[in-house]
């Protein structure tokens, strides 16, 4: 959705993350455990702030204050990712692909990758291919035709592309990180 209406993503905010239970003194994630690591992970972006599910816990208000540390640690990292997000501007690379590959160039760093469409494809982590609670990997290996292709490539905001394959699938997106991980490239 933000990057149809042009707005830069600068990481994830995970709300309601956990509650700190006054009477045992332990932390409960009762939404589970691991959703903002995933998201960063899926599309390559940082983790900004886990937030505590009972307004009780930050004083009933999302003011940054002494009393109120998780909001406070999550507006000074929402502050940096902006100032870098202002200093590096929006990188997005050029992109190819052809019978063997996808590839992509950022000029401004003379960085180039490769990574073979076979490769690619299997690795793509959209719900059709892995589950999304598990991270159990849903795609037969066998499915995927040696000859696989992409049939168009588009680029995501400043963080991934999105890949249409000759096997018809389209549901999936590579973040750069995840493509520059495949080629080899140390990010």
């Amino acid at each position: 959705m933000f990057d149809r209406v042009n707005v830069p993503v600068l990481g994830v905010i995970e709300n309601m993350s956990y509650f700190d239970c006054g009477n045992c003194n332990t932390r409960h994630r009762i939404f589970g455990e691991g959703g903002a690591k995933r998201l960063s992970e899926r599309f390559g972006i940082d983790v900004l702030a886990e937030l505590p599910l009972s307004p009780e816990q930050y004083g009933g208000t999302l003011e940054a204050s002494p009393q109120n540390t998780d909001v406070s640690q999550a507006v000074d990292n929402v502050i940096r990712a902006l100032g870098k997000a202002n200093l590096e501007g929006i990188k997005r690379p050029e992109v190819g692909y052809d019978a063997e590959s996808v590839r992509l160039y950022w000029r401004e760093e003379d960085l180039r990758i490769e990574v073979p469409n076979k490769i690619l494809r299997l690795d793509c982590r959209c719900a059709a291919c892995v589950d999304e609670y598990t991270g159990e990997k849903r795609l037969e290996p066998d499915s995927i035709p040696d000859d696989i292709h992409a049939e168009d490539v588009q680029t995501i905001g400043n963080y991934a592309v999105a890949i249409t394959w000759s096997d018809g699938h389209s549901s999936g997106f590579f973040s750069y990180k995840q493509l520059q991980e495949l080629a080899g490239v140390a990010t």
